[in-house]
């Protein structure tokens, strides 16, 4: 594999990488706040591990990334990376529909939310 194409490989596994880390960081974040509230119904706290299986899929995009990568399979790297997008924002949405119905419908404090939503679309690829 050529120099330029080696470092670009590394820039975008380095940059998955990271949105993986913001994005689990604001998963146990959420998870941890939720769960310890009691206006929050349980059901809620359920959507929000079910984030943590979505990030692990999207780890497990990532490697299989970083061998297409390695073979030159670029079509294939571009799929994986949208499909990666795709979820970081499924998550993204789905925590914004859920701080909406926590604030109608009890007025719940969610702190930083908008500011922790930012950050992870800054670092998402």
């Amino acid at each position: 594999m050529s120099d330029d194409i080696e470092t670009l490989k590394a820039s975008v596994v380095d940059r998955l990488h990271g949105s993986f880390s913001n994005l689990e960081r604001a998963i146990s974040g959420a998870k941890e706040r939720l769960s310890t509230n009691p206006q929050v119904d349980p059901q809620v706290v359920e959507r929000i591990m079910q984030y943590e299986t979505v990030l692990t899929k999207q780890r497990s995009i990532a490697a299989e990334l970083a061998e297409n990568f390695a073979k030159g399979d670029f079509k294939e790297v571009a799929r994986q990376v949208n499909i990666i997008n795709n979820l970081s924002s499924m998550i993204i949405d789905d925590a914004k529909q859920i701080i909406i119905g926590l604030q109608e419908s009890s007025g719940f404090d969610t702190g930083e939310a908008e500011n922790d939503d930012v950050e992870w679309k800054n670092n998402l690829c």
